[in-house]
């Protein structure tokens, strides 16, 4: 039997050289990102979700809310000038598509988008019942009994 000595920096190798292979897998052979990066903010009333979709001409943009899931998919499309070859492309093209789960209910006939300078902002409304309430607090006198109608429990015994 040999006796081997243990080499740490080998085993990083081992690692880094896996990590390359898995990344390598799922990482579009252009280097582009597939997904867009994006925000989204609650309020009282709504939620609202911010994309970052630069050089996508908002027609091809499509937002779609279906059973609880908000989907966003964008087509970013390679457009050299007329006559012109392309010696270098690092703006990626294609569709890009995203999908969120809601977990707050929201109205889907009060679903707003906008696109501005690259920018995709939906509004989703929250339903009613998914608004947060005020509940009044009611002012009584200290030890006072409340009449038989709002009582709550098992009745007196005496």
């Amino acid at each position: 039997m040999s006796v081997v000595r243990w080499n740490p920096v080998h085993d990083f190798r081992t690692l880094q050289h896996s990590m390359d292979r898995f990344l390598d897998r799922y990482t579009p052979e252009d280097g582009h990102r597939s997904v867009f990066p994006v925000d989204v903010f609650e309020t009282p009333d709504a939620v609202i979700v911010r994309a970052d979709l630069p050089g996508v001409n908002p027609d091809d943009v499509q937002v779609h809310l279906h059973q609880g899931q908000l989907y966003i998919r964008a087509t970013r499309r390679a457009e050299a000038p007329e006559g012109a070859t392309p010696l270098l492309q690092e703006l990626g093209s294609g569709e890009v598509v995203r999908s969120f789960s809601l977990s707050i209910p929201v109205d889907p006939e009060r679903v707003q988008a906008s696109f501005t300078d690259g920018v995709l902002e939906v509004h989703l409304q929250k339903a009613e019942d998914a608004k947060p309430r005020r509940i009044p607090v009611a002012r009584g006198a200290a030890g006072a009994a409340l009449p038989a109608t709002e009582r709550t429990g098992p009745e007196p015994t005496h």
